[in-house]
């Protein structure tokens, strides 16, 4: 999940400063649980891909 998201940053599918989908509405487009949404979010806020606010 965290390569797919990565992938739509990188090719900005996802503007700077866009918000992503809510955690919730992650895990059902990839049919993952909250956690391991949680967990991508995490590595790509590791990677300076995304800001948590």
């Amino acid at each position: 999940m965290a390569n797919s998201l990565r992938a739509a940053i990188l090719t900005r599918r996802f503007e700077p400063g866009e918000k992503l989908p809510s955690g919730p509405e992650l895990a059902k487009h990839y049919g993952v649980a909250r956690m391991t949404v949680q967990q991508a979010i995490r590595l790509l806020r590791d990677e300076s891909l995304v800001v948590s606010r």
